[in-house]
Formats: C-alpha cells, structure tokens, sequence
C-alpha cells in the first residue's frame, strides 16, 4: 500500500527506521484493531494478554479467528485490518482536535482521555448503525483499507468525523453517569469492562434519537478507490 508515493512498512520493534517507508509499529496496530473491534487492551488484561498466543491471549482475536492464529492473512481480512487501521488514524486526528476543544470540561476531558477508548465507541457506533442497513460494515470498512482517501478532505472524512463526534457525545455522557457512582474510580473507565456496557447504552440511544439513514461511513456513496 502506498500513500504519498511511499510505502507502508509494518515494523517490530527490532527493524530501523526507513525513511523511504511509512511505519506501522506492531503493538500500535494490534492495540488499535483491539480497541475498535472489543474495547481497550487494558480491560482485557493489559499488552502481555493482547500478544499472549495461547487459548487464554487475544492475540488470535487481533491476528486470527478467535481460535487460532492465521499463518497467512486471508486478503478479505488483510483489507478489513487495514482498513480500521486507516479508519482510526484518522479518527485520532479528530481526538487530537476535540481534547483541544473541550480542555475546559473536565467530563469531557477525562471521558476523552484514551484514544483507545475512543476507538471502542465509534466502532461500537458503526455496529450499531449497520445493523439497521443493507449494507455490510466490514465491506465498507474494507473500502477504506487502501489509504488514498487519507491524502484529502473527501468525503470519507466527513462521514467519519460525524460519527465520531456522534461517540464523543456518548461517551461524555457514559462518563458522566459512571463518576456519579459512589465506587467510581477514573483509572477504572480504561480498565474494566463493567463501563463499556454503559457506553453501548448511550450509544443505542443516539442512533435511536438519530436514526441510521443518514449516518454511516459513506452515507453519500462509495469512497474511491
């Protein structure tokens, strides 16, 4: 894959740097597909669970059907894992901005606090949303994994960035309710997964408030290629 006339390069944490690539560093990624497709690593047990390849890890939920782990990527999934990569990277292009915007509220500031958490709730929103449509949302998120929408202001990025405010919305909300409860701690909203329950609730209530016919990844058509 290519993007400003250079390459993508998936590094581990061993390779040197190569200036005529762009890299994609090995625990970034799988942290990122985990959060988008689960919730954040640290609520299932933290990197050590998230690269543990035995029946108990998640590394075959990142890199695998949830069983085993693939020897080879299958390329409908190859495009399906790029494709939330490049969702996400700009999905944090919009957090960046948005923690800018809302430094003054501290909810929403501290509900905003993780990108990963972040990720969680707007693929938590899509799911949501595509459960209403025809459409698939791994197909449309397949359209996504080749990264030459990222080079401009298309489309794409619009539809991405409404839903994205959409999940900001519900997880300032999510963490408003959570804080209001005696046992609360703001360490745990990252940790434990008692607080994604409460996050999907505010979810469902947007696309209920909002309906899903003029919402999604690509509401006004397809991407291009």
């Amino acid at each position: 894959m290519i993007r400003g006339g250079l390459h993508f390069w998936y590094k581990n944490k061993r390779s040197r740097e190569l200036r005529s690539r762009i890299p994609i560093e090995m625990e970034e990624f799988a942290k990122t597909i985990h959060a988008f497709k689960f919730g954040p690593h640290d609520a299932w047990g933290g990197t050590a669970q998230l690269f543990d390849t035995g029946k108990e890890g998640s590394y075959s939920y990142v890199f695998g059907d949830g069983e085993s782990v693939w020897t080879k990527v299958p390329n409908d999934e190859f495009y399906l894992l790029s494709g939330i990569w490049f969702l996400c990277e700009d999905i944090r292009r919009i957090w960046k901005l948005e923690k800018t915007k809302r430094a003054k509220d501290e909810n929403a500031g501290l509900a905003l606090e993780r990108r990963y958490m972040v990720y969680f709730a707007v693929g938590e929103l899509l799911k949501m949303i595509y459960a209403d449509k025809e459409r698939s949302l791994d197909d449309e998120i397949r359209r996504l994994g080749r990264p030459k929408w990222t080079e401009k202001d298309g489309p794409e990025k619009k539809s991405i960035g409404e839903v994205t405010k959409l999940a900001f919305s519900g997880l300032t909300k999510a963490y408003e309710s959570a804080s209001r409860q005696e046992d609360f701690r703001h360490r745990n909203w990252f940790r434990s997964k008692t607080y994604l329950e409460g996050i999907r609730s505010e979810l469902r209530f947007i696309v209920e408030i909002k309906g899903t016919d003029s919402i999604g990844l690509h509401p006004s058509g397809a991407p291009q290629k």
